[in-house]
């Protein structure tokens, strides 16, 4: 796409009626321009009738993808606008003139682009003369040196000056300049800490550049030295060397590689974890503040942080990896989830209760992931009067559900009751004659209906009806287990 561009002379005149206040997106014309976008003009001579409009394409004589009713002036400063105005577009016969003449658009288009209110709706742009000169794009501020970008004819390269003065390559060329210490040879830097100038050699003369021994870290004798007894922000833990309580960089004899951006933690153990080999999923016991495994088969190591990434021992340090990508796996199905099993490690299948830790990004990673995910099941069921006893419901759910609730009514009353748990039960109820609370129940209608949950399995939930006599019929109640 680009400009339009006007057509010097066309005029013709159009072949079919135009209705007032109309929109048609096509007018046949007697002879079409050759410019195949552009700004018309009908009815030029008329002070109440003339109109402009654009058209995008020309299919012989027919113009397409028109616009009537565009304005005939607009506000400087903005950008031009192409939306049509029904007010503005005017009732015209058959034969009226139209000619490429007196708009201002073609014009606007381009004080746009200068202005920078448009853009050239093309992707190339020429700048030059076509001569082996320099050319310069400059940045009108207030400065008396204007800053510029230049394309350097004389070393094909283009450089630019900040201060509109000292020019600096953009790529071309390196940006090290040799001397002082510093040679360039063969696209490769040299530093010679020998030269007066260079870097600073605190070794002395005829031997290699070096880090102050009291920072921690020294280039000595060819070789990286790293004092981690005096940096406190380094330590050397299962193979790694890793900052403290941060990134955790893993080291093997060919280099450095385990590059983890997740946050370590150094924790204590409250077992025996062993996690340097196969990270172990892990929960913060709240009880004394220390390290366990999850187990998908018990509810109270659910509260999963993070992966063991360390060895460790009761009341000893052990480091824990709490966010993103953890490594140190293998065999992981890409894009699958993992979850904690009942044996305390990690599989694609759920364990008794459901505790998702991430997903593999590679066969040997897992990207770290702590949502919760939530089923909920809901159902109704009723109870006969003047029976009590057992009522089994089956919510399906797979796993233990962590609350049920149940809505209660009949004739005359009304409950609603919670539970995390068989002995975790409490009820609102109401009725005609007034209302109260059960902290022992999850139904209880009127004083005539009670019912405790007496036990919660991964199919199940048991109502144990204490006392249901009374009038009506049936006690009708619906359920919701949430997971």
């Amino acid at each position: 796409m680009s400009i339009p561009r006007p057509q010097s002379f066309y005029k013709s005149s159009i072949t079919e009626d135009l209705v007032n206040a109309g929109s048609e997106t096509t007018l046949n014309v007697a002879v079409a321009p050759t410019e195949t976008k552009g700004f018309l003009v009908i009815d030029k001579n008329s002070s109440t009738n003339r109109e402009i409009v654009y058209y995008t394409g020309v299919t012989g004589t027919q113009l397409t993808g028109l616009i009537r009713g565009l304005a005939l002036s607009q506000t400087t400063g903005t950008a031009l606008s192409l939306a049509g105005s029904t007010s503005l577009a005017k009732v015209h016969s058959a034969g009226a003139t139209i000619e490429m003449t007196n708009s201002h658009y073609y014009q606007g288009l381009l004080n746009d682009v200068l202005a920078g209110n448009s853009h050239t709706q093309d992707n190339l742009f020429k700048i030059g003369d076509a001569a082996d000169s320099d050319i310069y794009i400059y940045a009108h501020n207030a400065d008396g040196n204007k800053p510029y970008l230049k394309y350097d004819a004389a070393n094909s390269a283009w450089v630019f000056a900040n201060d509109g003065a000292s020019e600096i390559n953009v790529g071309g060329a390196s940006l090290v300049t040799e001397g002082d210490g510093i040679d360039i040879t063969g696209g490769v830097i040299k530093v010679n800490v020998d030269s007066a100038g260079a870097l600073d050699n605190t070794f002395g003369a005829g031997t290699t550049l070096g880090v102050n021994v009291g920072n921690g870290i020294a280039i000595s004798t060819n070789a990286l030295v790293v004092d981690l007894a005096t940096d406190p922000g380094l330590e050397f833990s299962s193979a790694k060397l890793q900052v403290k309580a941060g990134v955790g960089i893993g080291v093997t004899s060919v280099g450095v590689n385990n590059l983890s951006p997740g946050y370590i933690a150094t924790l204590n153990a409250g077992e025996t974890i062993n996690g340097a080999t196969l990270p172990v999923p892990v929960y913060i016991k709240a009880a004394d503040g220390e390290v366990y495994a999850c187990d998908g088969n018990d509810a109270t190591t659910l509260e999963f942080v993070g992966f063991a990434t360390s060895n460790s021992t009761d009341g000893v340090a052990i480091d824990v990896q709490l966010s993103d990508v953890v490594s140190g796996f293998s065999g992981l199905t890409v894009g699958a989830r993992y979850y904690v099993q009942d044996d305390k490690t990690i599989g694609t299948a759920e364990g008794t209760y459901r505790v998702l830790v991430g997903v593999a990004l590679s066969a040997t990673q897992i990207l770290i992931s702590k949502e919760k995910e939530t089923i909920t099941k809901t159902g109704a069921d009723s109870r006969a009067i003047n029976s009590t006893g057992t009522q089994v419901i089956t919510h399906g759910i797979g796993r233990i559900p962590r609350l049920i609730q149940i809505n209660a009514v009949d004739t005359t009353s009304y409950s609603f009751g919670t539970a995390t748990g068989t002995s975790n039960e409490t009820c609102s109820w109401g009725a005609s004659a007034g209302g109260g609370t059960d902290a022992v129940n999850i139904i209880h209608i009127s004083t005539f209906a009670a019912a405790s949950l007496s036990a919660i399995d991964a199919t199940t939930f048991t109502l144990n009806w204490g006392t249901n006599s009374g009038s009506g019929a049936t006690r009708y109640f619906q359920w919701t287990a949430i997971y």
